[in-house]
């Protein structure tokens, strides 16, 4: 069930699409095991492709469940590749950079292996973390309901105070700098979990991962994937939820935080005007719909000033996924 106090993708790009700037999508985890997930990404890569100033496309880390390799696909012959469950998501993703869409693609915690060449394939970027963008944002301090972090309340109307500058001295208009993550790194109370982390950055220990076979790396996958489950259910909630003070730490320099990794997807509104924004994973009933919490950002026609937004994407299913 999508949440109410989210406004819609949908309604989003049939009023306004020209607006629609940048999308941010975090935790598809992405399987062959889970076509409805694919399904709903491939009809939202659909709507973008009718956006006519999508600037960016970044994917936030965990786009799939389990990636063991880049080489898991590039090794296919030709003929396997028509047929291979990735393949109409990499030509839609080409399709979007062609028409100016830069798409670019950040490690979670489930696709590490992920690399460049695979990038390749549609003409993507794969980067780290984090990333900074500057932006100018309409900030309206209501627009975090206090008893609902999570809302989506109109922009301030700046009608009256809009600056043709390019630095947009309005008295409601505010520079601001934004971090982008996956938001494992925030989750410092899960002892356990950051050490796994350091282990799977590291690249000497990702070079003797790469060097096995793709049978013995799905294996080492799939072994890594029960311990993870076994023991999230042996943790308490907050564990693996960001820690504050670490949050606090990465909000120095910036006005504005928004990652994924956590599945609790919120407004939060911090100290000094800052606030963090967490996308949700997506989410498959497996009979009807398919929805998401993603982000988007949208500028205003007046003014050419962004504000980020948290939306619901919702895809209804053509057919019962099996």
């Amino acid at each position: 069930m999508t949440d109410p106090t989210f406004e819609t993708f949908e309604h989003l790009i049939t009023t306004c699409p020209h607006q629609l700037q940048a999308v941010f999508v975090s935790d598809l985890h992405l399987s062959a095991d889970e076509p409805a997930l694919m399904q709903a990404f491939l009809a939202l890569l659909d709507d973008l492709l009718a956006l006519p100033n999508l600037r960016q496309l970044y994917i936030l880390g965990d786009w799939f469940d389990a990636w063991i390799g880049d080489d898991s696909y590039l090794q296919l012959s030709d003929d396997a590749k028509m047929t291979h469950w990735l393949t109409p998501m990499f030509m839609a993703l080409k399709s979007l950079r062609i028409q100016g869409c830069d798409i670019l693609v950040m490690h979670g915690n489930r696709d590490f292996l992920l690399g460049q060449p695979l990038c390749n394939v549609f003409a993507g970027q794969l980067v780290t973390e984090p990333q900074l963008i500057d932006l100018y944002e309409l900030i309206d301090d209501d627009f975090v309901d206090k008893k609902n972090p999570i809302t989506n309340q109109p922009s301030i109307n700046h009608s009256n105070n809009h600056s043709n500058n390019n630095h947009h001295t309005s008295d409601k208009s505010v520079h601001h700098r934004l971090r982008l993550e996956h938001g494992d790194a925030l989750c410092t109370d899960d002892k356990a979990y950051q050490r796994l982390r350091r282990w799977s950055r590291n690249r000497l220990l990702q070079w003797w991962l790469l060097s096995k076979p793709l049978h013995k790396r799905q294996k080492i996958a799939n072994l890594l994937r029960q311990k993870s489950q076994k023991s999230n259910h042996k943790k308490a909630s907050h564990i693996m939820d960001v820690n504050a003070a670490a949050v606090d730490d990465v909000m120095v320099q910036v006005d504005m935080l928004l990652h994924g990794h956590t599945h609790r997807p919120a407004i939060h509104k911090l100290a000094n005007h800052k606030y963090r924004f967490v996308l949700g994973d997506w989410q498959s009933d497996n009979t009807t719909q398919v929805s998401a919490v993603i982000g988007v950002l949208v500028s205003d026609k007046k003014n050419g000033l962004a504000k980020l937004r948290l939306v619901n994407f919702v895809h209804l299913l053509k057919c019962p996924s099996t």
